[in-house]
């Protein structure tokens, strides 16, 4: 109950401000709002939009913790390569997603531009993680993974990636609500044909507000949605 309360209090306010500026088109009501996403959710159309959403944000998340966890492998075997790729990470952590999307769909189509900032701007966090993770291990652990002398590809499956296993949810924890940030403010930029960032961009046009606060409670039910799932994952998987 205690968790439910500070949403009651904010429920409370957004109604008695709806209510003493009396304007829809600037705060919408709170049953509106109930009523609008109702309203989504009997629309075909709008599963279409969140399927494509979804799909585009759990393939940025797969590439990005791939080249996330490649590169951290590489830095960490190689000193040479950590110090070459430790102020590029940092480069493309501090530019601004809107530069990215306004070069990106210069030289790509929408679509492609669309996973390329998604990855860009999530690979980062999968690398520092992972890196730090890999830094952390033990130098006893170390000493006895090269007694054993397997495999390379061996030692990452079966050794380090259990040692880190921790670092990489901590990533991914991070990354989800990210992704969908990012993924839904890059289909708005892009003109996407389709995703929750197209609903958002018509609603903008319409200046149809109550549509607005609906699309963005739905982002926030599907990010506690994915975080949810995730963290039952990480329950049963130890």
């Amino acid at each position: 109950m205690k968790k439910f309360f500070p949403f009651f209090i904010l429920l409370m306010i957004w109604q008695c401000l709806a209510m003493i500026i009396n304007k829809t088109i600037i705060i919408p009501y709170p049953v509106d709002v109930l009523k609008m996403m109702i309203q989504y959710a009997q629309e075909p159309s709008f599963y279409l939009s969140m399927g494509h959403t979804l799909l585009r944000i759990i393939l940025g998340l797969m590439i990005s913790s791939l080249i996330g966890l490649g590169l951290a492998f590489m830095s960490y075997d190689h000193r040479n390569i950590e110090a070459f790729l430790s102020p590029v990470v940092a480069f493309f952590q501090s530019i601004p997603q809107i530069s990215y999307i306004i070069i990106l769909l210069v030289w790509f189509n929408s679509r492609t531009a669309l996973m390329i900032i998604i990855v860009l701007m999530l690979f980062p966090i999968f690398y520092a993680n992972c890196l730090n993770g890999l830094k952390g291990i033990d130098q006893d652990l170390k000493d006895v993974i090269i007694l054993y002398h397997h495999t390379p590809l061996f030692n990452i499956i079966k050794v380090y990636l259990p040692l880190i296993r921790h670092h990489i949810n901590a990533a991914i924890d991070s990354c989800i609500p990210l992704s969908i940030k990012v993924g839904v403010m890059s289909e708005i930029f892009v003109s996407s044909a389709y995703g929750i960032g197209k609903e958002l961009y018509l609603a903008r046009i319409n200046i149809d507000t109550t549509a607005i606060f609906a699309l963005t409670f739905y982002m926030v039910i599907i990010i506690e949605i994915l975080l949810s799932v995730f963290h039952f994952y990480q329950r049963i998987r130890k």
